[in-house]
This record gives C-alpha cells, sequence and structure tokens, in this order.
C-alpha cells in the first residue's frame, strides 16, 4: 500500500482492483449456477421417488387383488 509520500500506480490499482471483480463475478455465477443445478437434481429425484411409489403401490395393488 503506498504511503502518502509515495506515487500511486493507478494502472495497477486498477488491473488489480479489475481481477478481484472479475474474479467475485465467476464465483457468484458458480453459486447461481450450482444452485440452479442443484434444484433441477432435487426435482428430478423427487420426480422419480414418486414415480417409483406409484409403481410399488399400484403393483402391490395388482398382486393382493382377489382372484
Amino acid at each position: 500500500m503506498a504511503s502518502y509520500n509515495e506515487q500511486t500506480e493507478w494502472r495497477e490499482v486498477s488491473k488489480q482492483a479489475l481481477a478481484v471483480t472479475k474474479a467475485a463475478n465467476e464465483i457468484a455465477f458458480e453459486i447461481v449456477v450450482n444452485r440452479v443445478w442443484a434444484t433441477v437434481i432435487r426435482s428430478c429425484l423427487s420426480l422419480v421417488y414418486s414415480l417409483l411409489c406409484y409403481v410399488l403401490t399400484t403393483t402391490n395393488d395388482y398382486n393382493n387383488r382377489s382372484p
């Protein structure tokens, strides 16, 4: 960090600030994408679970019916 008497190289400061901003943006994007995929996967698993429950119940009902 520059002291009061030193000259600040604003070009270098700008480059570093831009790099930090870009990294933060990428991290935020990854978090959003991962949450979206987690929601999609959770929904798909829920659907598969519901279908399996339906198949098991209807199969059980079919197997337990009177001849």
